[in-house]
């Protein structure tokens, strides 16, 4: 599948409505700052999908699925720069 490289530039989105597989390959969706709504993350090892990208989207609402946490790779003292993500936000993890 190609990637979405370029989604990162429109700052402004508030909705993404796609199949979940065209979703997780959008990098760096950490810029999409006014982001209301994301379905699912994939987390991977390569930049701009880590699961760092998540702790700017603070407009985030409804559930959001993160899939492979099997590749975050936390030291100690990263967790506060994780979150905070909207209380409002449901996750669902595996």
């Amino acid at each position: 599948m190609e990637d979405s490289q370029g989604t990162s530039k429109l700052i402004s989105l508030r909705n993404i409505e796609a199949d979940e597989r065209i979703i997780t390959t959008i990098n760096e969706v950490g810029k999409l700052t006014s982001l209301q709504q994301l379905s699912a993350f994939r987390v991977s090892m390569d930049r701009g999908r880590r699961l760092e990208e998540l702790s700017d989207l603070t407009q985030l609402r409804g559930s959001l699925r993160i899939t492979n946490l099997e590749n975050v790779e936390l030291e100690i003292g990263d967790c506060p720069n994780l979150m905070p993500l909207p209380k409002e936000l449901l996750l669902q993890m595996s």
